[in-house]
């Protein structure tokens, strides 16, 4: 019984624990159950035992008890010693004594040791005395032993003497009685106890399983509550009260560190929007001053190539200072939106002309080519998408080493990728596609899934010691997806990587000077008028 139990609890200690605090709080009720039981099985099983084993011991003596009594009566009755009496004394059923169910009785004689009379009920005789015992009965001791024979079954004996008035012994009498009956009422008995254990075990792990789920919902609705906080959502509190004091005390603490972390978030975000918007006008001063000593036909050369450098680095910090006030915005809740009223036609080939010149400036050991472009127009607003190529291009131009070089392309297509075309639930049939290619190291496919997500910088990017925000993708796709569209990439390790900007295509109007008196009146006429001295110059070589 210890190896089954210690067996048991070695099992037991390799089996993985769950990670559910309510099934682990369930089955460790279980496990207590479980050793309660086994210790109240193992004190009934064996109170049990010794009881029907100690009623048997006492049914013998009793017996042979009267057997002594029936033999005193023969004798004060006047009646001799002889055959008669011991038929009398040995009176029963016939039946083996090893599967009877009543008594049985053998007396043998004290002089010879020879057998004088058997029970009716015994058949046959398979148990002989030892000489020890008949000598030890003859004189007057009563001795108990139980045997077994070769297929289990078991029988308890009882030998003594049988005594005449004198207390001299007549005869030894062997009283016995098959341990069938007691062995079934122990095998039922462990039949009861195993189903009735397993039962209740089944029953207290389902009671504890809903009793525990039920006291531990505050903590599941406390880490539900936890899942989903965000930088937008970090004002919601939870209600302590009509809770435990273990639940109250957690709760009073996470709401206590969301209070610290919307202030913390709050100070964060103001701070941000300050400085990016306090930045703004003296950037734009200085890059206008750069700009106008650009134009002086007498700047040395190397004097011109150390401006040339500044106004680079300006360009740089205007663009990393827009986006992060456009997060700061996007922190706050204010989503990139284009409203239908403000949208206007945006042609995209002249901004992806403006936007290669720009990107000359930023950096001078890559080339930026202009690859197919096709006359196409979407509407939006043209500020947000002139950021969103630039962020883009400037990730490109991070990635791609000293003499690589950067293409874009429009088109207009048809044939999208099926993710863009449901996300866009396929009402949009013609899209104008912008590509980025660069022939960069390419990106790994552990981090393809999180260019997008918001401060991540891909580890070739921290090896060649490039410094970014990390949020320059993260805007682009917002403003992709504020016009509508979405941004894809394909990449290839060693070979590059190419971003393409789907946008919905808007038709060119047959009035064509007027698109152009329109953006005469805006406030891109001097882009324009650069992207057109552009394109004629793209004829020529198709490079920026």
């Amino acid at each position: 019984m210890t190896r089954q139990l210690w067996a048991i609890f070695r099992a037991l200690a390799h089996i993985k624990a769950p990670r559910s605090l309510r099934v682990r709080l369930a089955l460790w009720n279980v496990l207590i159950l479980l050793l309660t039981l086994l210790l109240l099985g193992a004190v009934v099983y064996t109170v049990v035992s010794y009881n029907l084993q100690s009623s048997l011991d006492k049914r013998l003596l009793t017996q042979g008890e009267k057997l002594q009594g029936t033999t005193r009566i023969w004798l004060l009755t006047g009646h001799p010693i002889n055959r008669d009496l011991f038929e009398q004394l040995a009176q029963g059923m016939q039946q083996d004594e090893f599967s009877s169910d009543d008594l049985y009785i053998k007396l043998f004689d004290v002089n010879t040791g020879k057998p004088l009379q058997y029970s009716p009920n015994l058949q046959q005789v398979r148990i002989h005395y030892t000489q020890e015992d008949f000598e030890a009965a003859v004189h007057g001791q009563t001795l108990w032993a139980t045997y077994h024979d070769r297929a289990g079954n078991a029988v308890r004996i009882v030998t003594m003497p049988v005594l005449n008035l004198d207390h001299h012994p007549i005869a030894v009498a062997q009283i016995g009685r098959s341990l069938d009956g007691v062995h079934q009422v122990e095998v039922l008995l462990a039949l009861v106890l195993c189903l009735g254990g397993v039962c209740a075990l089944l029953i207290a792990y389902a009671m504890s399983f809903v009793l525990t789920s039920r006291e531990v919902r505050p903590l599941s609705l406390l880490s539900a509550q936890m899942r989903t906080l965000s930088v937008g959502g970090l004002g919601v509190r939870l209600e302590p009260k009509g809770q435990m004091r273990e639940v109250q005390l957690l709760t009073e603490a996470f709401n206590q560190m969301s209070q610290r972390l919307e202030a913390s978030f709050t100070l964060q975000r103001n701070f941000v929007a300050d400085v990016s918007h306090e930045l703004r006008t003296p950037l734009t001063a200085l890059r206008g001053q750069v700009a106008v000593l650009l134009m002086n036909p007498d700047l040395d050369s190397e004097v011109g190539r150390d401006v040339r450098q500044i106004h680079a680095e300006l360009i740089r910090l205007s663009h990393l200072v827009s986006n992060l006030l456009e997060m700061a915005r996007v922190d706050v809740g204010i989503m990139p939106h284009v409203a239908v009223e403000s949208a206007q036609r945006v042609e995209l080939d002249l901004l992806l002309v403006e936007i290669a010149r720009q990107a000359r400036f930023l950096s001078q050991q890559v080339t930026v080519e202009l690859g197919q472009l096709q006359q196409v127009w979407v509407r939006g607003e043209r500020d947000l998408l002139k950021q969103m190529l630039l962020n883009i291009v400037d990730n490109a131009l991070v990635y791609t080493p000293s003499g690589g070089h950067v293409r874009l392309e429009v088109t207009e297509i048809e044939d999208i990728p099926l993710d863009v075309q449901d996300q866009q639930n396929g009402c949009q049939r013609q899209w104008a596609m912008i590509c980025v290619t660069d022939t960069g190291p390419g990106i790994a496919p552990s981090d393809m899934p999180h260019i997008f997500e918001r401060h991540y910088r891909a580890g070739s990017t921290r090896s060649r010691g490039k410094l970014g925000a990390g949020i320059g993708l993260s805007l682009a796709r917002l403003f992709a997806q504020a016009h509508q569209g979405e941004i894809t990439v394909a990449s290839e390790i060693k070979k590059g990587s190419c971003f393409r900007i789907w946008l919905p295509f808007s038709h060119e109007s047959s009035e064509t000077s007027h698109l152009r008196e329109e953006r005469i009146d805006g406030t891109a006429t001097g882009i324009c008028t650069e992207g057109s001295e552009n394109i004629e110059e793209r004829n020529c070589d198709r490079r920026a």
